[in-house]
Formats: C-alpha cells, structure tokens, sequence
C-alpha cells in the first residue's frame, strides 16, 4: 500500500492561492519549515500517552524516570518476563549523555538494560521509549498513540512541506522514498538523517548529506519491521529544509482467540426441609367453663364464648443455615378437629424470610400434642456463566480486560493451531501476561499482553 503523505490536493490550493511559484526561487518560503525541534517537542507529548498512568503519576511525569522504573525498579520486578523478553540481551536502549538530545540518535549511546540501569543519568532517547511502550501496551494505546502522530502532521499543514515522504508498507518490507517538491523552488534541499521508530532502516549508497532529488523515486530506504509483532512504525526525516514525519502500519496475522466468561455468585434454592420443635402436651380442659378461670388458665374461650381455652407456643428456628416460610402447628389428637388449630393460630413474628418463627394456638377440652413446624429453604451458591467479550489478537497485542465488581472472570484461549487453555483474569501463563489493573468505579480493568514468541 502506498500512502503519500502530503495529498495533492493540498499543494493544487498552494498554487491557486498563492502568486506564481516563479517568485519562490532563490527566496526563503512565506513561513517557516518545520524543524526537528518543533517536532521532537510534538511527538514527545503523544509518546508520554503510551507510558502506563500509574508510572507517570509516581514520577510526576517525567517519561524517563518512569522508563527507569519498567527497566530497573519495582514495575521491573513485577513485570520482568514482560521486559526481558522484549529487550533480551541485545543492545537497544540508547542512553542520552548530559550533552545530548533525546530526539538525537547520533548523540545517544547503546546500552543493555544491565549497563542502563546502573547509570545515574536515567535519560534516553525517545526512539527508545516509544518502541518499548508500543509494544507492550494495549492496541487501543497504540491506536491513540498513532492518531496523536497523525495530528502533529496536520497541525503543521499550514506550514511549507517541500520535502514529500512515500511510504510502501508490505510484510516484511517497508520502502521509504524521500522526495523534494521542487514547486517550493528555493535552494534543493540535502538529507541529513533518517530516524526510525518499531523500523530498521538502511541508507543504501547514497553518501553522506545527498541533495534530494525532485523526481523518480527520489531517495529510497529499504526498512524492515524491527519485531514479528511491530505492526506500527514511525519515520522521522530531518534535512537541510526541515524535517518531515511519516508512518507505515500493517495488520499482523491472528495468532489466538480470547472469550471472557463471567462467573457472577448466584444464591439458589438447594432443597427445602420441614423442621419442626417437640412435640408437647396441653392441659386437659375438658368440660372447663370460661366463667370459671382455673388459677387463671382460662385466658381465651371457645367461639361461643362458653368453654375454656389455654394459650400454647413455641418458637421454630432454622437448622441448615437457610431461611424459613409457611409456618404451622402441628396437631395430634381426638380435641384437634373441635379446636380448630389453623383457624386460631397465631404469629408473633415475620412468617418468611427469616430464621426464626415464634407462634401458637388457643387450645381447649381434651388434652392434645402440638407443636410448630416451618419449610425451611437451604440455599446453595454456585456460579452463573456468561460470555461477556472475545478479541481475536496477534502477536504482540495488548488489550484490556474489564471485570465488574462481585464477580471473577475466566479467559478461554484457543491459539489458530487449535490448542485451549484457560487463565483467572488477574494470572498470567505463557500465551498472556497480565500487565497491571486500575479500578474505575465498579470495574476493575486488567491489562494484557500476548506473547510475541
């Protein structure tokens, strides 16, 4: 795919707006070019999006410090397989001397994370920066980080852009042809460096400090992605007529399936018990009159306001941890029916939902056994299961996983060569590597990376 940077329609309206091009030879343009440090200035504010927030707030924004911190200090100790399997022992951090500039690369010094971490001056280059974060943090991360590159480019169209970079992004191949828009006129300007991001990028034969050319293929670079799972790179092109930025991307092949199941807690009905007090014994009443109190037992009398009746209870309490509902009283005996027991029942307390029920009965005439009863619900917690999200990922990709609060959540891993396994989110295994997590709200957000092995 070829993408030119600089749209021609933008350079058509130059011409319609602008006096005859004629008076731009051997003249400096209307306004100034962009200089590499106005750019590097830019680019260094959408490089700190990458950064984890929490590295960022514990070291009061300062990008280097928090890079110190991921290489060699507490985010390093938690975060190790992450790190050395992306920096392995080769030399790729470039330190910055007291002298230097971080947008410089022939001002900065290779060191490994071993050498880097034993340095007082935490300073590095932000090529350095950006291809590390780039490449452990979420796509969505890196998406941001990509438009806020694009942005710088369009916040500067009102700037001359006599220098047009081409892009051909293929797998594994990137070419970069360097232009000169000779409509600028002016003195051709000459290449001074090529600076690449998630990009390794040759020169070929084209000497030290070439003019640009103005036609054919102009300069061309031959670039190759730096890792198998580097789907973004950023190209920085410094001349003697300032500086210009490009980026190539490609889509990375699917390497695994992710689903997220959520196990929410759900309390369920296990089975339900009849439990029930001792039975016990009335008094005998039989033929007792309601005129005649009996030591004050006869505190209630029949319908008919004629015979005896005695109050009886009991409190019935759950055995099995569950709550109770449907209370009775239980009868045994020839004066039950007479006595009608369920009719003139009575309840001292809630009769559901609880885990104890205290009640009873008025009871006269002949002596019978009673006692209360109650269902008793049991319940039973076990886990409701729900798809909640799937991402199809690459080598390489980071996502965020989000858990809502009062449940846990299980990743299914399917890798393209059928292979599953499944992980707690929150736990690690040698496909996903939890990054780190933050609560927002009600949710808890893990962040993932996939193994680019």
């Amino acid at each position: 795919m070829t993408t030119i940077f600089r749209p021609v329609l933008f350079l058509c309206l130059v011409v319609l707006i602008s006096p005859p091009s004629s008076r731009w030879i051997g003249e400096p343009p209307p306004q100034g070019v962009i200089t590499a440090s106005e750019l590097s200035s830019e680019l260094e504010k959408c490089s700190a999006g990458l950064v984890p927030n929490q590295l960022l707030t514990k070291h009061s924004n300062n990008s280097d410090e928090a890079f110190f911190d991921a290489m060699c200090g507490d985010w390093y100790e938690s975060h190790n397989n992450v790190v050395d399997s992306h920096l392995g022992g080769t030399a790729i951090i470039e330190g910055v001397p007291t002298s230097g500039s971080a947008s410089n690369t022939t001002t900065t010094k290779g060191l490994t994370r071993t050498q880097y971490c034993s340095q007082t001056d935490h300073r590095v280059s932000t090529k350095t920066k950006d291809t590390f974060w780039s490449s452990v943090v979420s796509d969505e991360a890196r998406a941001d980080w990509l438009g806020c590159i694009k942005l710088v480019t369009t916040h500067h169209d009102g700037q001359p852009h006599p220098i047009v970079i081409t892009v051909q992004a293929s797998d594994p191949n990137v070419v970069v042809s360097v232009l000169f828009n000779a409509n600028f006129g002016g003195e051709r300007p000459k290449f001074n460096s090529l600076e690449a991001t998630n990009l390794i990028c040759k020169d070929g034969t084209h000497g030290r400090h070439p003019v640009i050319p103005s036609q054919g293929a102009g300069l061309a670079f031959m670039c190759q992605w730096a890792t198998v799972d580097a789907s973004t790179g950023i190209i920085i092109v410094n001349t003697s007529r300032g500086a210009e930025i490009a980026t190539a991307e490609r889509i990375l092949p699917p390497f695994l399936k992710v689903d997220e199941e959520l196990h929410t807690p759900v309390t369920k009905v296990a089975r339900t018990d009849t439990v029930c007090e001792p039975w016990f014994g009335t008094v005998d009443m039989d033929n007792w009159k309601k005129s005649d109190t009996h030591d004050g037992r006869c505190t209630k009398a029949s319908d008919d306001g004629k015979w005896c009746k005695g109050e009886y209870g009991q409190t019935v309490t759950a055995r099995s941890g569950g709550t109770l509902r449907n209370p009775r009283i239980e009868c045994q005996g020839e004066a039950c029916a007479w006595n009608d027991i369920a009719r003139h029942s009575f309840w001292n307390s809630p009769t559901s939902g609880v885990t104890s029920i205290s009640g009873g009965s008025w009871i006269g005439s002949h002596s019978v056994q009673i006692r209360v009863c109650a269902d008793e619900d049991v319940p039973k917690t076990e886990d409701q299961v729900t798809h909640h999200a799937s991402w199809i990922l690459s080598k390489g990709s980071g996502f965020v996983v989000e858990v809502p609060k009062g449940t846990r959540a299980i990743l299914n891993i399917r890798l393209n060569g059928g292979t599953t396994s499944a992980i707690e989110v929150g736990k690690s295994n040698n496909v996903l590597t939890a990054m780190g997590r933050a609560e927002v709200g009600d949710i808890t957000k893990w962040s993932y990376l996939v193994s680019s092995r």
